[in-house]
């Protein structure tokens, strides 16, 4: 199996232009791209070699940390390893595009999303 490699660190706020303004005068952080879904605006930002995403907050998405993603090679491959583990459950799963993503929670209820393709 292929490695784990980190995409991506999720941030929700209620206020995502000022959160982007943040992270550009901070930490010199570079927009790489903004996608309208909905009622949802997530906006790509690369800081050093990282990405973060930001996007807007909501009753399902509180304020605050929501998640960070590991990419991989192979999902399915990836899903079979994590149902060996018995004490990890998919607590949801989705497409976007191209994108296949599920996620699952460690033991202190941090999500993590793991997709195929990279995002990067």
């Amino acid at each position: 199996m292929k490695n784990f490699i980190l995409d991506h660190v999720h941030i929700y706020t209620e206020d995502v232009e000022g959160t982007i303004q943040f992270y550009k005068q901070v930490f010199k952080a570079k927009e790489l791209r903004k996608i309208q879904l909905e009622d949802l605006q997530l906006v790509h930002l690369k800081v050093g070699e990282n990405r973060l995403v930001v996007s807007n907050s909501s009753e399902k998405n509180p304020v605050g940390l929501g998640h960070f993603a590991f990419a991989v090679d192979n999902l399915e491959e990836v899903m079979t390893y994590l149902s060996e583990k018995n004490n990890i459950k998919i607590t949801q799963r989705g497409q976007a595009g191209e994108y296949t993503n599920v996620f699952i929670k460690d033991p202190n209820g941090v999500v993590i999303e793991i997709l195929s393709p990279s995002t990067r």
